[in-house]
């Protein structure tokens, strides 16, 4: 372990992670605390004699020594998510029941191969151009399938032996080097979400220098994108039904429908019309039609307030429209076109930017909507944890609400609605704080995908699954892209992981309605690696250290080994 100074941030930085004003002291007094250090690595590690890397790591240590018990390891999400500061973001700052993990534990954190201080590289960038919005023929949905493998294999082909050592396993083994490299005999693991496969990685190739395990939001033990977004869409429909339910009590603010049946059909009828007619805002990059529309119903409850009231400005802002479907029943008929589908090329520059809109994206990674690895935040399959972005500046200007008379065709110049503004334009506004760390880095996790993705699906295969979901999902399954088609013509070979059973302590806390990690995949996991199942009734990815009763448990576990049923998780909004 090379020992080195940490960076320094100012406020304005400390704000952009997510530091609330009242705390940004005592995150200043953390990073005094912290220590930074780099491991050299191997980059191949069956050429341990060849070409060597850095791995970035911070250590908190345990405030009381004397009775200190090992040390935990954060495991970002992703892939691509950068864990350089989560010793302090989360867990010293997050709330006084993880914070008091780091009394007994040093906390240990790192950027995976790939990411922020660790050695990383950049795809070149492939400029896609905007995409027309509204329903896609089959002809314009092959474009966008052709796109990604030129993509796809202008991406890998720029630097294949770096790319080619992007994966779950090589990043595991990096991880045994730190612990090394530390002397620690053992790791206990604290994973969230693409660091929950990490963490049954770890563990399966490092049964006996494995403590105790708590993985929140928990990935699949496979690595399939096209299997990963049919159960993500079939979780995100039935999660909609929950919000279609709590809409319908609240009929008189958001006019939605009065009935859990009629709201149903009330959206699937917008995702129908603004395919008929799509609007094209002068302060919004996005293009709003049908995929917009579902991206809405996938909100989870910490959402469904500013969805819901999103939902009735677009009803509102769509004219004429005379809406025949809460009488008649949800519809059942797909919508005629597919969602955005992935984009065609990879971000240069993934510290600048960590959501690119339909209409000008640059970056065919696995943060486009097809993905396992999106944004929980703005409603894309991300497999990530809810990655922090890189913290940036944000305009101050507001939408004005559209009349019923603006809005018409695809380019009236009209501003949108201030609420749709506000979830579907927020990712596309702001400038990088400087001195900013990156957070997400697209490159690795595009490669990590690609590289243990084993479905590469035809086109006639991803054109098949979108209509399915479509069809089978009327409020939600337009936004899922074709069909989980993100690495055909990937030219690296699948490398996949091997995971085992062992009789180490392990919990998998799966949420009961989330989409981005479905809870089935909690129950797979468990007939794969063992372990015990904690149940978090909410639809929250990876809100189990964020919500206090949660926590509680959590930091329980890793100070007796011993953890309950579950808990509440987030509360859904009154």
């Amino acid at each position: 372990m090379a020992w080195k100074p940490c960076p320094s941030y100012t406020d304005e930085v400390a704000r952009g992670l997510g530091v609330a004003q009242d705390k940004i002291a005592s995150f200043h007094s953390l990073m005094r605390r912290l220590e930074c250090g780099t491991v050299t690595v191997p980059l191949n590690h069956h050429d341990p004699a060849g070409r060597e890397i850095d791995i970035a790591v911070t250590r908190l240590a345990a405030t009381d020594r004397t009775h200190r018990l090992g040390a935990i390891t954060v495991l970002p999400g992703g892939p691509g998510n950068s864990g350089y500061l989560d010793p302090i973001l989360r867990a010293a700052l997050r709330n006084d029941q993880m914070a008091g993990l780091n009394e007994h534990y040093d906390i240990i954190g790192f950027d995976p191969r790939g990411v922020g201080y660790s050695t990383k590289t950049a795809c070149p960038a492939s400029q896609a151009g905007p995409r027309q919005p509204g329903p896609l023929t089959k002809q314009s949905a092959r474009e966008i399938y052709d796109a990604q493998i030129a993509a796809n294999q202008q991406c890998a082909r720029s630097d294949p032996a770096f790319l080619g050592q992007l994966t779950t396993e090589n990043v595991a083994k990096d991880l045994d080097l730190v612990r090394a490299a530390l002397g620690e005999p053992e790791l206990n693991l604290l994973g969230f979400s693409w660091g929950t496969y990490l963490g049954m990685v770890y563990r399966s190739l490092y049964p006996q220098r494995t403590g105790r395990a708590f993985l929140d939001s928990v990935a699949p033990p496979w690595t399939n994108l096209v299997e990963h977004t049919e159960g993500a869409a079939q979780a995100a429909e039935a999660n909609f039904g929950r919000m279609a339910a709590w809409l319908a009590r609240r009929d008189a603010l958001y006019g939605l429908g009065a009935t859990t049946r009629q709201v149903r059909a009330e959206v699937a009828e917008l995702v129908r019309a603004y395919d008929r007619s799509p609007r094209i805002y002068s302060d919004l990059q996005r293009p709003i039609d049908g995929s917009a529309i579902a991206d809405l119903a996938k909100r989870n409850s910490t959402e469904w307030a500013r969805a819901g009231k999103a939902l009735a400005e677009l009803r509102t802002a769509l004219v004429p429209y005379t809406s025949t479907s809460p009488s008649t029943g949800p519809s059942t008929g797909p919508s005629t076109g597919p969602s955005t589908g992935p984009s065609t090329g990879p971000s240069t520059s993934p510290s600048t930017s960590t959501a690119a809109s339909p209409s000008t994206s640059t970056a065919a990674s696995p943060s486009a909507s097809t993905s396992i690895f999106a944004s929980a935040s703005t409603g894309t399959a991300n497999f990530a944890n809810t990655p922090t972005p890189t913290p940036t500046r944000t305009s101050s200007g507001t939408g004005t609400s559209a009349s019923p008379s603006s809005g018409t065709g695809t380019g009236t110049g009209a501003t949108a609605p201030p609420t749709v503004k506000e979830l579907l334009g927020a990712g596309m506004m702001g400038t990088p704080v400087p001195g900013a760390p990156e957070m997400l880095n697209l490159t690795m996790n595009w490669s990590v995908a690609c590289n243990e993705d084993d479905s590469r699906p035809t086109f006639d295969t991803a054109w098949r699954t979108y209509q399915q979901l479509v069809k089978r999902f009327p409020a939600t399954g337009r936004g899922w892209g074709l069909g989980g088609a993100m690495c055909q013509g990937w030219p690296l070979p699948v490398q996949q992981a091997t995971l085992r059973r062992s009789d180490g302590s392990l919990v998998l806390a799966g949420h009961l309605h989330e989409f981005m990690s479905a809870y089935d995949w909690t129950l797979q996991t468990r007939r794969a690696v063992g372990g015990t199942v904690y149940t978090v009734a909410d639809d929250v990815h990876v809100s189990s250290t964020r919500v206090p009763e949660c926590a509680a448990d959590v930091a329980r576990y890793f100070e007796t080994g011993r953890i309950d049923g579950g808990c509440k998780g987030t509360a859904l909004p009154s």
